[in-house]
């Protein structure tokens, strides 16, 4: 139950996690430290275009077939993509 570790630091959450591996029968757990860079997405918008090359969807996610309504909510793309194209 990973509720009762909110007191714990950060490295007794992983000390944790690695004696209970160990008390599963994992034989060999390695801890180690890991820097990660994390890219966010900028300033550029993202569109959806058509084999065409038309633009299919703007970059408020509102199709561009469709009268626009706004929406108190800001639309989010799922997931997250480096800049290129995807074909």
């Amino acid at each position: 139950d990973f509720d009762s570790l909110s007191d714990l630091t950060e490295e007794a959450k992983v000390r944790y996690i690695a004696q209970r591996w160990e008390e599963l029968g994992l034989k060999d757990v390695q801890v180690t430290n890991h820097t990660a860079l994390l890219s966010y997405p900028g300033p550029a918008l993202s569109t959806i275009v058509d084999k065409s090359g038309n633009q299919c969807y703007l970059p408020s996610g509102v199709r561009c077939d469709q009268p626009f309504a706004s929406t108190t909510e800001p639309f989010a793309f799922a997931a997250y993509s480096a800049v290129g194209n995807l074909v």
